[in-house]
């Protein structure tokens, strides 16, 4: 991270975004996968893995979220948590445009 610049950080987010989709297309169970996190199973072992990779996904996207702030691509006056969420949630619906 600490190489992309404000000319860089679009496209470099637009690649991370891109070799993720990538890395997880050959991999059928990971619709199963997404239908756990959307309704996540009672069992509290299924749950504890659950959060422990959606916190590390956060941390990624808090990571992505200061890099751009730092280079000027990303507004500062706006809480990062609002930031992360969106940042997120964009990569839904471009992932479900793409």
């Amino acid at each position: 991270m600490s190489r992309i610049d404000t000319y860089s950080f679009w496209s470099a987010l637009q690649h991370l975004s891109s070799e993720s989709r990538r890395t997880a297309q050959p991999w059928s169970w990971f619709a199963g996968l997404f239908r756990h996190l959307l309704h996540p199973a009672e069992d509290p072992t299924v749950r504890r893995l659950l959060g422990e990779r959606l916190e590390q996904a956060r941390k990624a996207h808090i990571t992505v979220v200061r890099r751009g702030q730092e280079v000027g691509c990303i507004r500062r006056e706006v809480p990062e948590d609002l930031l992360v969420t969106l940042l997120f949630e964009f990569g839904m619906v471009f992932r479900q445009e793409g």
